[in-house]
């Protein structure tokens, strides 16, 4: 019995080598690897809600209203606008405020959804990763997806006891107005504009100016979804590879929209994929509005 305690030891001891040699970050050696590591399936979450994980927390970024319809069981509510401060990223303390008054803890395992056309819950997953948080995941196809499978639904609101969540600044995952105008003439930056084509053409604009940031090229956020029975579901590895496989790893991947949903969007897809990417917070309601800076159409 002693010997096979010790090799069951020395077996997870490998593993676990294994792992960190491999650069993995899975939360689960039972979490599926079709879309990433960053993407989990509705399978994958009824598993770890089943094995009462006390570090997984659930968060839905609809709005209040939809929430109250009907959510994931013990799920919190935390709209996706709560992430913003007009059209910026929610501030350092502000951010720190609201995820202690909803209980999250810096350790927990945070999976995320929206309606399933990913958009919100990107946004607050890189406002989280961008204030340091470890462990973030997207639920694929949001709660469209999950009733599709039988995943259950609850009205009742779970609340979780205040906490005293930490932020830690993750500058790396956010550029900035400035850090965008220097990538621009480096060659060692690739700038993706993630609206849609007749923005990036300069065909219509929500800002003063029409265009796009020089040298960035479109690739519209809405690209990455297919459409099954209407739900949509984030892309393959296979055919996001095929999506973004002209791109070169060791460069940097800076993305921008218009305020930030989108090219969260983007940035999921691209962080899941290996890419080193970062999202200009302004985006092109700043840009477009500042007649110092350049554009392109």
């Amino acid at each position: 019995m002693y010997k096979q305690s010790l090799m069951n030891i020395l077996k997870q001891m490998f593993y676990c080598l294994i792992i960190q040699m491999l650069g993995w970050h899975s939360v689960s050696a039972n979490e599926p690897h079709q879309k990433g590591h960053l993407i989990v399936s509705a399978d994958w979450l009824m598993t770890q809600q089943k094995s009462s994980n006390p570090h997984l927390k659930v968060i839905d970024v609809r709005t209040e209203r939809e929430f109250l319809k009907g959510h994931i069981v013990n799920a919190i509510n935390i709209p996706a606008e709560k992430s913003f401060e007009g059209s910026r990223i929610i501030s350092f303390n502000n951010m720190r405020e609201l995820l202690s008054a909803s209980g999250l803890r810096n350790e927990d395992t945070i999976v995320i959804y929206d309606d399933g056309y990913i958009k919100n819950a990107a946004h607050v997953f890189w406002a989280l990763e961008t204030y340091g948080h470890k462990n973030v995941r997207i639920l694929d196809g949001g709660i469209a997806y999950w009733e599709k499978n039988g995943g259950e639904l609850t009205d009742k609101v779970t609340k979780f006891p205040v906490s005293k969540y930490t932020p830690s600044i993750s500058a790396h995952h956010l550029a900035t107005k400035l850090s965008t105008r220097i990538a621009i003439d480096n060659p060692n930056v690739l700038i993706i504009d993630s609206r849609n084509k007749s923005e990036y053409l300069g065909e219509f604009s929500k800002a003063n100016r029409a265009g796009h940031i020089p040298n960035a090229v479109n690739k519209h956020a809405a690209d990455n979804l297919n459409y099954s029975s209407g739900i949509p579901e984030i892309k393959t590895i296979s055919e996001l590879a095929d999506m973004y496989g002209n791109i070169n790893k060791s460069n940097k991947v800076l993305t921008y929209c218009n305020r930030g949903k989108d090219s969260a969007m983007s940035y999921v897809i691209l962080r899941n994929l290996g890419y080193d990417v970062s999202v200009y917070d302004g985006g092109w309601l700043e840009w477009g509005n500042d007649s110092q800076l350049p554009i392109a159409k």
